[in-house]
């Protein structure tokens, strides 16, 4: 009787298992269903409703795992909603499944753009303009990123190349506005916004760097009419109107100022900007206790902001409040005393730059030890000092000298390389794989980098590791006879020769 009982268990769970199985076909189950709830998460997302979008491109993928565009479109909501690390883990999945997709790399690279890792953004938004280079968008997104690291002459040639493949590109004139104004030329940045606008006028983001243009030179009235102009294109960006409200405060129309300071304060409580803003136009018409409480909470949203610390000691002082002005004032005073250490020690820093291009090593050492003291917290100066350690061969020092540089500023991918390269040569090949690891990910196209790992590689016994780093490095420059070397010696795995790194 229990073998029986348990046979019809069986049946029954079969046939209930089939009409399950029979409703999902009916509904549409699987990629068919994934590939609808993605195009429904498309609809959303171009009328705005992001939220709703997101959720249909997670059905989507719950349906198919493997639906990669519903991936990669969820990553692009995400990083819209500037959930960027979410984006990133996002677009890391996708590529798990398709690694050559050039458009998912560019996304990628946004997204690590926007929490600040530029170099590791760099090496991906390179590496899919290589897969597409008649990709005009890609190569926009790449200038923006040369820019925005300092390397302006190799983004003027990215934009020029995204012209040629698409020559009335308001967005590629947007990004020549960027560059110029980066390369302190005002009037011709301004020139190329104007010839963006002119493709296509209701660009938001142009009209408002056009008014920061216009501010930068003088012309506050056209300041406000482009800022103006960026508002009423996009209400929801209350950047915009910040910048209309410092603009009416710079012609002294206090009474228009407050109001947008006050608007984007309500709708940003923690916009520090506008609470600064709001407290300098109460104390020009004497509100001293409305401007103290404003610039109060500035000074807590921005800690360093000396703005706000020196016109909350004049309004202290003017309220009558001596004792709290002379303490904010002297507060001020070493603030800007830190601030001025900042700038002399990168000046300083620049000078022991100089001398040892010239091959004055020792004097050059000499500088950035001063440039240290006077601002500890210079993470270029700590990296600069330890490379002059590495060539000295105080490896010890010079260690402890890239690993302050990288606390300081992680995104110091020749930092990491010069780490792994000192780690390698005191005996630390463990150590030194992870750093130079991290080094060829953000420099893919540095030959020395993937030379060194691979000798990191074969001293930690990762021979195959090693050669297919020796191949990288091969790749990218053929007639380099170390690496060829190198890869002989890894060939004999390490027996009767030297790596050298």
């Amino acid at each position: 009787m229990t073998c029986a009982f348990e046979q019809a268990s069986v049946y029954r769970t079969m046939i209930l298992m089939g009409l399950v199985f029979a409703f999902w076909l009916a509904q549409g189950g699987g990629p068919d269903r994934a590939a609808r709830l993605n195009a429904e998460g498309i609809s959303l997302s171009e009328r705005g409703r992001l939220t709703e979008a997101a959720a249909r491109f997670r059905r989507a993928i719950q349906e198919d795992p493997n639906c990669v565009d519903a991936r990669s479109n969820l990553g692009v909501v995400l990083r819209q909603q500037k959930d960027f690390a979410g984006a990133i883990k996002v677009f890391e999945g996708a590529l798990e499944l398709r690694p050559r997709d050039p458009r998912i790399l560019s996304n990628l690279a946004l997204a690590l753009q926007g929490v600040g890792r530029l170099a590791e953004a760099l090496a991906d938004m390179e590496q899919a303009s290589q897969l597409a280079p008649r990709d005009a968008k890609i190569r926009r997104n790449l200038a923006v990123l040369l820019t925005e690291v300092g390397n302006l002459e190799q983004a003027e040639q990215e934009i020029q190349t995204a012209l040629q493949v698409q020559p009335n590109s308001a967005e590629a004139f947007k990004i020549m506005g960027l560059l110029r104004s980066r390369q302190k030329r005002p009037l011709e940045s301004i020139q190329e916004y104007q010839r963006s606008l002119r493709l296509a006028p209701r660009q938001a983001d142009a009209h408002f760097e056009l008014g920061r243009l216009y501010q930068a030179v003088g012309n506050a009235e056209k300041a406000v009419g482009e800022f103006r102009t960026a508002v009423v294109l996009d209400p929801s960006c209350f950047e915009y109107e910040l910048g209309l409200a410092n603009a009416l405060l710079k012609l002294n129309d206090l009474p228009k100022a407050e109001v947008h300071f006050r608007r984007v304060s309500k709708a940003r409580p923690s916009s520090g900007e506008a609470h600064r803003g709001l407290g300098l136009a109460l104390f020009r018409r004497g509100d001293l206790d409305g401007a103290i409480e404003q610039l109060q909470m500035a000074l807590e949203l921005l800690p360093n902001d000396n703005v706000s610390r020196y016109n909350l000691a004049r309004a202290l002082q003017r309220a009558g409040r001596e004792e709290d002005a002379a303490a904010m004032l002297q507060t001020f005073q070493q603030a800007n005393q830190r601030a001025r250490n900042a700038e002399l020690a990168r000046a300083t820093t620049n000078r022991a730059n100089d001398l040892i291009k010239s091959g004055d090593i020792e004097q050059g050492a000499l500088k950035l030890q001063e440039a240290l003291r006077l601002n500890p917290e210079d993470g270029v100066a700590h990296y600069n000092y330890g490379v002059v350690l590495f060539v000295q061969q105080n490896l010890g020092d010079a260690i402890v000298q890239f690993r302050t540089a990288l606390r300081l500023k992680p995104d110091q991918p020749n930092a990491h390389y010069y780490l792994g390269r000192a780690l390698l040569a005191n005996e630390q090949p463990a150590a030194a794989v992870e750093s130079l690891q991290t080094a060829t990910h953000l420099l893919p196209n540095d030959a020395r980098a993937h030379n060194a790992l691979a000798v990191a590689l074969a001293k930690t016994k990762d021979f195959a590791g090693a050669a297919i780093e020796l191949q990288a490095a091969r790749r990218l420059e053929p007639e380099n006879q170390t690496y060829r070397d190198n890869w002989f010696c890894v060939d004999r795995r390490g027996e009767g020769c030297a790596l050298q790194p």
